[in-house]
């Protein structure tokens, strides 16, 4: 494929995914501004610690595909009738995890002590992870047709954050507001399958055997997200358990603000992975690799000039959406403000790289190690230092992720090479 024809796919991909990916983060941002203010921190912080809870159960549903997934629909998409059986299986599974991962999340609320009138609410806010989960973006990577579902995320997206700006006043619609992200997801995920029917593919019931075979096949990669999220997304859960949920909405909302600025370059990094994963196994033409290149590139210059602006902007940022009564939050930001930048840097290294050279063992010892570091680390230095300890565990564990990945990368090639054709 020429390289004008392989840029051509990959942009108007990574259009599409930069459309998905501002509903995704962008509109929650607009409306933290009304919401922030109706809850005030308590409230919202009760709120994000129960949304934390139900990650854990989009994590696993997801259960590595959302990697393995789109490597295998690159693989088949030309066979509909191969498509079909494939996408089955993978959903087949996910299904039955999402029966285990409900019923241990109801489990747990009834052992962390969440207040009465918020168990409708963490009901509702578990609707919206399971549907988050079950969308199936993964197929619509691997096949490279990201138009139709970014279409449905906008309509979906854009109506509940209209609801929510119309109608969310004080804390009397906290579940109002559950109730409006949960039918949004909902909508997402039927009609996105809705999509996929039109593309001829359909659901079959697999045999036990290929649903439990998907399963297997994509277990080292869950071990990997399972570790990612260990130290991402139980800080916010660990921060509430020692400092207390007023604390816990400060970090949560700079936590989230350095996600959103990170995430501006998810739709790049999502758009080449098939592509990278394709040339991965076979020698790369002179003009894959230089495209390849070119990308790995733009993300890291484009991720350092958002970390620079993070840092200079923090106190601007936080007073714009949070308001005064989330001051506590500007430290924490500075503190994670280079993280936009490391993480650039070990997604080349990681995803970009060793799941496509079948490097998962080294990915699932990196990310291990840095979850076990980071628990610990995220107790005790929150307890000595505050927020500020929290902020900084968050930064030092990225970095130790980045550089760990880099060492190991370098044994068997130049890391400079995934940047500059002379390295």
């Amino acid at each position: 494929m020429p390289q004008f024809e392989m840029l051509r796919v990959i942009i108007n991909n990574a259009s599409w995914l930069g459309l998905i990916q501002m509903l995704n983060y962008g509109l929650p941002i607009l409306t933290l501004p009304v919401v922030t203010r109706a809850f005030g921190p308590s409230i919202f912080g009760i709120i994000a610690t129960i949304t934390a809870y139900s990650a854990y159960v989009g994590l696993v549903i997801n259960y590595g595909f959302n990697y393995t997934g789109p490597r295998i629909v690159s693989l088949v998409r030309d066979d509909t009738m191969a498509l079909s059986e494939r996408i089955s299986e993978i959903l087949t599974g996910q299904l039955t995890l999402t029966i285990v991962a409900s019923g241990i999340f109801i489990t747990v609320l009834g052992f962390v002590g969440v207040d009465r009138s918020f168990k409708t609410i963490s009901i509702l806010i578990l609707v919206q992870a399971i549907a988050n989960a079950l969308s199936p973006q993964w197929i619509f990577v691997g096949l490279e047709r990201m138009r139709e579902f970014a279409l449905v995320q906008l309509c979906c997206r854009m109506l509940a954050t209209v609801a929510i700006v119309a109608t969310v006043r004080s804390s009397d619609d906290v579940a109002l507001y559950a109730a409006i992200n949960a039918f949004s997801a909902a909508c997402v995920a039927v009609a996105s399958f809705g999509i996929l029917k039109s593309y001829g593919l359909y659901l079959r019931r697999p045999s036990r055997h290929a649903w439990t075979s998907a399963l297997r096949e994509a277990t080292g990669l869950f071990a990997s997200t399972v570790s990612i999220n260990l130290y991402t997304t139980a800080n916010v859960l660990i921060v509430g358990l020692v400092l207390g949920p007023a604390a816990a909405g400060p970090f949560a909302l700079a936590d989230r603000l350095r996600q959103a600025v990170g995430g501006i370059l998810g739709p790049i990094t999502s758009a080449i992975y098939p592509f990278v994963c394709r040339i991965s196994g076979r020698d790369a033409s002179a003009e894959e690799t230089r495209t390849k290149r070119m990308f790995f590139l733009i993300i890291v210059v484009s991720s350092g000039m958002m970390s620079v602006c993070l840092l200079i902007f923090a106190a601007s940022i936080v007073r714009i959406v949070g308001g005064e009564a989330f001051s506590q939050a500007v430290p924490v930001l500075r503190l994670m403000a280079p993280l936009p930048f490391i993480i650039s840097l070990s997604n080349i290294f990681g995803i970009q790289t060793m799941i496509p050279m079948r490097m998962d063992r080294h990915l699932t010892f990196v990310v291990t190690t840095a979850a076990c570091l980071g628990v610990a680390s995220m107790f005790v230095l929150s307890s000595l230092l505050g927020l500020e300890g929290a902020g900084l565990t968050v930064l030092l564990v990225e970095i130790f992720v980045a550089v760990t990945m880099g060492i190991i990368l370098q044994r068997r090639m130049s890391v400079m090479s995934l940047f500059m054709a002379w390295a």
